[in-house]
């Protein structure tokens, strides 16, 4: 389990180098934010996996449409479509360790987005977060930017 103010050390998994990316930083990405351009190009110049979820490409998309509009939602799905982004999927188990994060950490007011992606993420053996949420890394997650 994660705890807030003790990081995780990263153990020798499958995703041991893996990145999981946010809404925020799909976001950022989107709005050309140069920060998150740069963290994006040398996670993709050390090859280093990224992963999300269906959840995450759905917040981003209704959060680019609501606040930036049609055209920056739109250039987000087809720039995701042809990305080499892998989407993990999660059942049911998943929502309800969700649930129980959420209620372990209330005081963190953790969306069911951040708390599916947090438990998706520990049942993967991710521990590396493209994010501008501060949520992850009172998790325990490491959160890039900055990339080391």
């Amino acid at each position: 389990m994660l705890y807030r103010n003790n990081p995780l050390l990263v153990t020798n998994t499958l995703f041991e180098k893996a990145v999981f990316i946010d809404t925020s930083a799909f976001i950022e990405l989107e709005i050309n934010n140069k920060e998150a351009i740069s963290c994006k190009n040398q996670i993709d110049q050390l090859s280093i996996p990224t992963y999300t979820t269906r959840l995450i490409i759905a917040e981003t998309h209704k959060r680019l449409l609501f606040d930036h509009g049609n055209q920056k939602a739109f250039s987000f799905i087809a720039n995701f479509l042809t990305s080499n982004i892998i989407v993990l999927n999660h059942d049911s188990t998943v929502d309800v360790s969700a649930r129980d994060l959420i209620l372990q950490y209330w005081d963190l007011d953790l969306t069911f987005c951040d708390a599916v992606s947090s438990v998706v993420m520990m049942n993967s053996g991710i521990y590396k977060t493209f994010t501008y949420d501060s949520h992850f890394q009172a998790l325990g997650f490491v959160k890039i930017p900055p990339y080391y």
